[in-house]
Order: C-alpha cells, then sequence, then structure tokens
C-alpha cells in the first residue's frame, strides 16, 4: 500500500499492517525502531567523528559541524536554511566573539543568538536585532533589552566596588 493510503487508513506508514495511534502515521512498535535506529545512526556518526546531519564534515568535540550548525540557528530565529550566510556574516563581523564580554565564542558549545530587542517585547528576527553572545551572558540577560541589561550590568559592578 502506498503512504497516502495508508495514511487515510489508519495503518503504520512503515509495516502497514498496525494500526497508528493517536494520529500519528508509524505505530508504537515501528517509532521505538526508527527512534533506536535514528540513534545507532548518531552514534556511529560520532564514533567517526561525523556530523549528526551530515557525513561529509568531520567534527571534533561536537555534534553538528559548523556548516549545519549555522542551518540549525539560523532555522531557530525564523528565517530558512537558505539565509544561513546572514547569520554567517554577522558572526565574522563580530569576529566570533561575545558581543557584551569579548569572549571567543565556540559554534555548538558556547554561543548563543540574541535580540538586542527581546522577542516578548516586540523585538523581531531582523539582522538589526541580533547579535553573539555567550550563552551564560544570554541566560542573565533573558527579556532584558540590550540597554537594561548593560545598566544592570553597571549597577552590579559599581555595588560590588563600593
Amino acid at each position: 500500500k502506498r503512504y497516502e493510503e495508508c495514511k487515510e487508513a489508519g495503518l503504520c506508514t512503515s509495516c502497514k499492517t498496525r494500526k497508528s495511534v493517536g494520529g500519528l502515521v508509524s505505530c508504537n512498535r515501528c517509532r521505538k525502531r526508527q527512534r533506536r535506529n535514528g540513534e545507532k545512526s548518531k552514534a556511529t556518526k560520532r564514533a567517526k567523528g561525523q556530523c549528526d546531519h551530515c557525513p561529509r564534515h568531520r567534527i571534533a568535540q561536537r555534534t553538528f559541524c559548523v556548516n549545519c550548525w549555522f542551518g540549525i540557528m539560523t532555522n531557530a530565529c525564523g528565517r530558512t536554511c537558505k539565509d544561513r550566510n546572514v547569520l554567517r556574516l554577522l558572526w565574522d563581523k563580530q569576529k566570533g566573539k561575545c558581543a557584551y564580554t569579548g569572549r571567543d565564542l565556540m559554534p555548538g558549545k558556547t554561543a548563543s543568538l540574541d535580540h538586542k530587542r527581546p522577542r516578548s517585547r516586540g523585538g523581531t528576527h531582523h539582522l538589526n536585532n541580533l547579535q553573539w553572545v555567550h550563552i551564560d551572558v544570554n541566560r542573565a540577560k533573558r527579556a532584558l533589552s540590550q540597554n537594561q541589561f548593560l545598566h544592570l550590568c553597571r549597577e552590579v559592578t559599581t555595588y560590588t566596588k563600593a
């Protein structure tokens, strides 16, 4: 049976015999098998030093190559993978350093994409509103605007000097 026929009949699209559950296209048994196979595949790729997404690139101590990581970050900020070069340009403009601390950033480890004006306060995914920061800095900043965060940092350093 073809995919669409199985889907309409409520059958698993993988084994085509068992009923799928909860509107999903695979039965529980096939989903477990797919998950297990996916985990084995990722473990094999990591053992070979390959990216989880593409077997072409070699990596060291990460799960994604830099190219795929930029793609993931691009999707996370609501753009298409075609726009990954825009984030890479921003990265190059900042020379791979945190916009607040100047720390060196490592893609997939310490780098985080920050909205200068938070999305919760009307900020957009536009390039002018984005900057690369250290993940710890981004956690501390949370939903503060850039100016509010800098003001808070000044208060903290002024208070601790006194």
